[in-house]
């Protein structure tokens, strides 16, 4: 026997995002309908992007929720994008207990098909942490760990020690996978910005023993972005959100942007740039042989911008000088 893992939805007041998320609780419906052997199911948290969305986006998604929960008993518990209260209250997420275990902070639970586990609710303080039983299901910041590939987790109250007790610790919270040791954050199942564009996406199944299998998730919607200037009609823009960098001639964007749909984009995003000014790096080496204030002012009369009068430039430089020498 063993249960489905699954973390990170951030449903938000977006179109797409609600359809992202119940094309993929349908598609964990349909993986717990064919493999019987999977009695519970866990949501390790941020179902919401924030704890002020609308019910109306809220409610096709609560009946898919409410459609796994007939086939699997679902446990939920709150991440830190659930709530903005210390005591982790929010009216919406807590509909979650209408159709399964709601864990509000933290407990211990029998759960069919893994046995005694404890749940911990996005918490920042090490005390919450129940050590009653050998695995621990929680939304954690844990040091040594990354946000994303650039943002290591560091100086929290939670190191690696502080879970010693525990044969296994399964998370949400962090977007991508990564697992070391006891550790396993099993990642959102979807990118859910353009910096997680690319990212491997999954769910997991664990069984009674502890064991891990990772389940990839390929139909999620993924990022792609891109200038006007340089379409390429080669790339695959089937299931993607294109973010258009423009910087002018605003007409093409109006092209480009059918173009991508009739090659299945399934959102246009246009992002207005400033075009990078490209000029002859001599003409703005400043010459301090002939004084930083003379360098400097050949440096403002030189500025080639569509955006800036030069004269009135230099007035402000020699107002700056005026009110240094005061």
């Amino acid at each position: 026997m063993s249960v489905l893992v699954f973390t990170d939805l951030h449903l938000d007041k977006t179109e797409i995002r609600k359809l992202t998320v119940i094309n993929f609780l349908d598609y964990i419906i349909n993986y717990c309908k064919n493999h019987p052997e999977i009695k519970s199911a866990i949501n390790l948290g941020d179902s919401f992007h924030t704890p002020t969305n609308k019910n109306a986006q809220f409610i096709p998604v609560f009946n898919k929720l409410k459609e796994l929960s007939e086939i699997v008993h679902l446990y939920t518990i709150v991440g830190n994008h659930d709530t903005s209260e210390k005591n982790n209250d929010n009216t919406l997420v807590e509909t979650f207990g209408a159709f399964g275990t709601f864990i509000k902070n933290s407990g211990t639970y029998e759960v069919e098909g893994l046995g005694s586990a404890d749940f911990l609710s996005y918490t920042q303080d090490a005390t919450d942490i129940p050590n009653k039983s050998n695995i621990l299901f929680g939304h954690l910041e844990v040091d040594g760990f990354w946000f994303n590939p650039r943002v290591k987790i560091e100086n929290t109250n939670f190191s690696k020690d502080a879970f010693a007790k525990y044969n296994k610790v399964i998370s949400g919270h962090l977007h991508h996978y990564q697992a070391d040791d006891k550790f396993v954050f099993v990642g959102s199942p979807y990118p859910t910005n353009r910096g997680e564009a690319g990212k491997k996406n999954y769910f997991a199944i664990i069984d009674d023993v502890y064991n891990i299998k990772l389940e990839e998730y390929n139909n999620a919607p993924d990022y792609i972005t891109i200038r006007v200037e340089d379409f390429n009609n080669n790339i695959d823009y089937t299931n993607k959100i294109v973010t258009v960098q423009i910087s002018k001639k605003i007409e093409n964007f109006v092209k480009l942007r059918d173009l991508l749909l009739s090659k299945g984009a399934i959102d246009i995003i246009p992002e207005f740039i400033r075009e990078e000014i490209v000029e002859d790096e001599a003409e703005h080496k400043i010459n301090t042989d002939e004084g930083i204030v003379m360098s400097a002012t050949k440096y403002i009369q030189e500025i080639k911008d569509d955006g800036i009068d030069n004269n009135i430039l230099l007035e402000c430089f020699s107002k700056i000088l005026q009110e240094c020498k005061a």
